[in-house]
């Protein structure tokens, strides 16, 4: 499971998986104060899935399917990757 900085996801986005984390049906997500477990959902290709994603999101699942991962965590002691966006907050 790769650690990578919550900074790869906008600071909105951040917040809503705080306040939704266990609201989302197709997301596994478990916060802490530092940052959150993520599941990577199985079929990122379904269209509901995909067009409800919060921005931020989409990048950071395909580079996590491209890479064979099941799930991120962010932390934020994570590292940046380099093919990922950052965001500023």
């Amino acid at each position: 499971m790769p650690v990578i900085s919550p900074r790869h996801l906008p600071k909105q986005t951040m917040a809503a998986l705080y306040k939704y984390r266990d609201q989302v049906p197709w997301l596994t997500c478990a916060t802490y104060t530092y940052g959150a477990f993520i599941s990577v959902p199985a079929d990122l290709n379904e269209n509901m899935l995909y067009a409800s994603l919060l921005d931020g999101l989409r990048d950071v699942f395909t580079w996590a399917k491209k890479n064979g991962y099941e799930w991120i965590r962010l932390d934020s002691a994570g590292d940046t990757v380099p093919e990922l966006p950052t965001y500023d907050w």
